[in-house]
């Protein structure tokens, strides 16, 4: 009898080792821990990044991004950046259809709010990523 459950004990072993080792080397392997959707890291900070401002001052002179203001619409209307929208996260309801077929989900897309200790940016790029944009940074030091 401990013979046989050894030998079914190895066998369990050996299979979920083969099957850990089949998800790893899949393109599209499914996560292990966590609740990201294959192929969508969309809980992952790594779907979106902080950007510098040399960089984001790059992209604005080249025109090659959007500028998204997270901050309400009161501080949007006070100062913004030229071109800029304003898409504050907690109203997404009202904009997202608006901007998820107005704009290539291709585009890079720079979120930013009012500075340092302003968190806006940062769940506008989550909201985005998540919506399918690809190309999402935020401005952690913001307007200002």
């Amino acid at each position: 009898m401990k013979k046989h459950i050894s030998e079914a004990l190895i066998i369990c072993i050996l299979a979920i080792g083969f099957g850990l080792f089949a998800n790893m080397v899949r393109k599209d392997s499914l996560p292990i821990f966590g609740n990201e959707t294959p192929g969508n890291p969309i809980n992952s900070e790594a779907a979106f990044q902080e950007i510098a401002l040399d960089s984001a001052i790059a992209h604005f002179k080249q025109q090659s991004a959007l500028f998204a203001d997270a901050r309400g619409a009161a501080d949007f209307a006070a100062g913004h950046i030229a071109g800029a929208i304003n898409l504050p996260p907690q109203q997404s309801d009202q904009w997202f259809e608006k901007i998820f077929t107005g704009v290539d989900p291709e585009k890079t897309v720079i979120t930013y709010c009012s500075g340092v200790n302003c968190a806006l940016a940062k769940q506008l790029a989550q909201i985005l990523t998540e919506a399918g944009f690809e190309q999402v940074f935020y401005l952690v030091d913001g307007w200002g």
